[in-house]
């Protein structure tokens, strides 16, 4: 027999009831996915009031994800063939609701297609060329309340078929935020 845990979805907080021997569960209202580091049984009570999934999976734009002390989203996804490769251009803008510093790094963002390789951020002007704004600078800093929005862009071969986007909050506690396209 199942128990359940009632907790709120991390991304749009809604109200859940999860399988408190899971460490996996879905938000049947926004469609977003989340791992836990634990099992939610395992979950204190101020933990299970401010959910901080391991990995956070959607295939939604424009929504403000959670991830760690980051918020960030997905604005537009552009697909800009050349004559021998393809340009990804994505408009992310990061918000810090939180209390302290946050580090906004392109490094972050690694690209993934349906064959396994794996695409990093490619700084060449040219790229940036018909895009509205500008590009999202190699690093900064926001405090609180702060924001900042800028394209991410990614050459990629003409068959690629991209499969997802990943942020990566840092390689010490592995919390990731996965944008599918597919």
């Amino acid at each position: 027999m199942f128990n359940f845990i009632d907790l709120n979805c991390p991304s749009c907080g809604a109200s859940l009831q999860v399988n408190d021997n899971s460490q996996y569960f879905a938000c049947e209202h926004c469609g977003n996915k989340f791992v836990l580091n634990s099992k939610a049984s395992d979950l204190k009570p101020a933990e299970r009031k401010k959910l901080n999934p391991q990995a956070t999976y959607t295939r939604q734009l424009k929504q403000w994800v959670k991830v760690d002390a980051y918020e960030i989203c997905l604005h537009e996804v552009r697909d800009l063939p050349r004559k021998n490769f393809r340009i990804l251009a994505i408009n992310v803008e990061y918000r810090n609701n939180g209390d302290g510093m946050l580090s906004c790094r392109i490094g972050q963002w690694n690209l993934f297609d349906q064959d396994g390789y794996t695409y990093q951020f490619e700084y060449l002007a040219e790229f940036f060329t018909g895009l509205p704004g500008s590009r999202l600078p190699g690093e900064s800093v926001i405090g609180p309340e702060m924001r900042v929005r800028g394209w991410i862009v990614f050459k990629i071969p003409l068959t690629a078929t991209v499969e997802r986007l990943q942020f990566l909050v840092d390689l010490i506690h592995y919390k990731t935020v996965d944008f599918f396209f597919a």
